[in-house]
């Protein structure tokens, strides 16, 4: 679940617009490399990011 619902948050402009940028670039990496482990890392590296 993501923390923003979990606080019970609405989601804002940016951040459905991150959420939409972050994707096409996993998406990305994922076309280049063909690899899911990648994308992976990629995305627990964001999780780590403070904010999140």
């Amino acid at each position: 679940m993501p923390l923003w619902l979990a606080r019970g948050s609405d989601i804002s402009a940016a951040g459905c617009l991150w959420i939409a940028v972050f994707s096409v670039c996993v998406g990305y990496v994922f076309h280049k490399t063909g690899s899911l482990w990648t994308c992976i890392g990629i995305h627990a590296l964001n999780n780590l990011m403070p904010g999140n």
